[in-house]
């Protein structure tokens, strides 16, 4: 009389999608967000330049709190935590490469090219020397 376990599931799959839409579509747009960050980083890659460019909400979503930049000027690459800027989420981030100066150049450089949007924060000088390390020392910690 009963239905069948494999129905059993199925409809208990199906009340916790229904339950928690507002999940479900978080982590569509997440998805989705990651994927338009990442396509915006292969066409710099490729071509230097890349339009459309994502807005800063979307980088935010998408976990990517890094931006880093290079300076034409002195040749001199920085790495920029998008989280302490102070701008709107629809702000898009080329707009905010535009307004960044470069302070080795005393702002009369050239301005700011967005290298990469990146997840991670820039590797410390001491992050670098201990990788370096356990690589030579075959991985052992100092």
């Amino acid at each position: 009389m009963g239905g069948s376990r494999r129905n059993d599931n199925d409809r208990r799959r199906v009340a916790g999608i229904i339950e928690n839409p507002d999940v479900v579509v978080a982590e569509a747009e997440r998805r989705r967000c990651i994927e338009s960050v990442k396509a915006y980083n292969l066409q710099l890659k490729a071509w230097h330049e890349a339009e459309p460019c994502p807005s800063m909400g979307v980088a935010c979503i998408a976990g990517f709190g890094w931006m880093e930049v290079y300076c034409g000027g002195c040749r001199q690459v920085a790495s920029i935590d998008l989280a302490a800027l102070n701008v709107h989420p629809l702000t898009k981030v080329v707009n905010i490469a535009a307004r960044l100066r470069c302070e080795r150049c005393r702002g009369n450089g050239p301005t700011a090219k967005i290298l990469e949007l990146k997840a991670t924060p820039p590797e410390t000088v001491a992050d670098r020397y201990r990788r370096r390390w356990q690589a030579a020392n075959g991985g052992e910690s100092a």
